[in-house]
């Protein structure tokens, strides 16, 4: 295939991957790209990724999680490339199918990706992502970017799906957050503190969105 152009490539795959150890997908995601830049002789091919749906039986409390883990490759290795954009799906997926049936709306969530990435269009390609997380006083602030107006929580004034962790992940709680234009600010309490996740479980129940109406995808960030 080498002899022809190409205008972008979409990957969709990640599930085999699971159970593999972290950080192994984002430096797999990241080799691949590079490896089909350098035979197309296209070294600013675009990429697309669909990062993993939501898949298997919801969680009742924090546990590990190999579909977390391939998701959060996804994450870092698209943020880390100026030529890649990412499809968070974490709410199109089904619970009972590896193979989840809304495929228009992720081809809708792809092409708004491509319109950035590939035609450099002034749009937020993957809906809100989270950029830092810092401690501030009795709370954490977790702020955002690419946030279309403000964050929006989803059938609550909570945000949902947050966990709070040490720094190895070995306990972790849950706990709720609320929105403060494009950033949410989490209540410590009682416990470690170091680590602070969201959506983080094969099928996690999350509800923040912003004005774009995608999901803000899931996240691990070590609290500053």
């Amino acid at each position: 295939l080498h002899d022809y152009g190409f205008r972008a490539a979409l990957w969709y795959q990640g599930e085999s991957n699971t159970g593999d150890a972290p950080p192994r997908y984002e430096q797999l995601m990241a080799a691949l790209m590079a490896d089909w830049r350098q035979r197309l002789n296209q070294p600013d091919l675009p990429f697309l990724v669909v990062q993993l749906a939501n898949f298997g039986p919801p969680s009742s409390r924090p546990i590990g999680s190999g579909w977390a883990e391939v998701r959060e490759g996804q994450r870092l290795a698209v943020q880390n490339d100026p030529h890649a954009g990412l499809a968070v799906a974490i709410d199109i997926g089904d619970r009972y199918d590896i193979h989840p049936g809304q495929k228009g709306e992720l081809g809708r969530r792809l092409a708004r990706a491509g319109r950035h990435v590939i035609y450099g269009q002034d749009i937020a390609p993957s809906g809100a992502w989270a950029a830092s997380a810092t401690r501030d006083g009795a709370e954490l602030v977790v702020r955002f970017q690419d946030v279309t107006g403000d964050l929006i929580t989803l059938s609550s004034d909570r945000v949902t799906g947050l966990e709070l962790c040490d720094a190895g992940q070995t306990a972790c709680r849950f706990v709720s957050g609320a929105v403060a234009g494009q950033a949410i600010r989490i209540p410590v309490g009682d416990g470690p503190a170091a680590v602070v996740r969201f959506c983080w479980a094969d099928n996690p129940v999350c509800n923040l969105t912003d004005g774009s109406e995608l999901p803000a995808g899931p996240f691990r960030l070590t609290v500053q």
